[in-house]
């Protein structure tokens, strides 16, 4: 007997050579709503084009110390001549967290690499 899947959760498991990133675009760029964005490391190309396609309904933080790597200045600098809204945290530690929250859907990375990722829908 198979048991049916009820759950508004969605999991994805990228192996090697899965486009994991293409995954996090894709969920970014599939909603009308407003997106809200929380990077630690801001290094791949297509996540840069995906925030641009919804640059006008987007806000970004991310880590003040990450924000100074070499790759991510340009990326950021990027984003904020777009107009791009973006904060760097400032606060002791790591801004560590990989999420991107939209109005019908929370993204949640539970890796450092977005490797491990937990698509379901806002708690009501």
């Amino acid at each position: 007997m198979s048991i049916p899947d009820t759950s508004p959760v969605a999991l994805y498991f990228p192996r090697a050579g899965d486009e994991a990133a293409k995954v996090l675009a894709e969920f970014l760029t599939s909603s009308s709503g407003l997106v809200r964005l929380a990077i630690y490391s801001l290094n791949r190309p297509i996540i840069v084009s995906a925030i641009l396609e919804i640059k006008n309904r987007v806000r970004l933080i991310t880590d003040h110390v990450q924000s100074f790597g070499a790759g991510q200045v340009a990326a950021l600098r990027e984003l904020q001549a777009a107009g791009v809204p973006i904060k760097t945290n400032h606060h002791s530690g790591l801004m560590h967290l990989k999420m991107a929250v939209r109005s019908d859907a929370i993204f949640k990375c539970i890796s450092p690499l977005w490797w491990f990722v937990l698509i379901g829908t806002p708690a009501a």
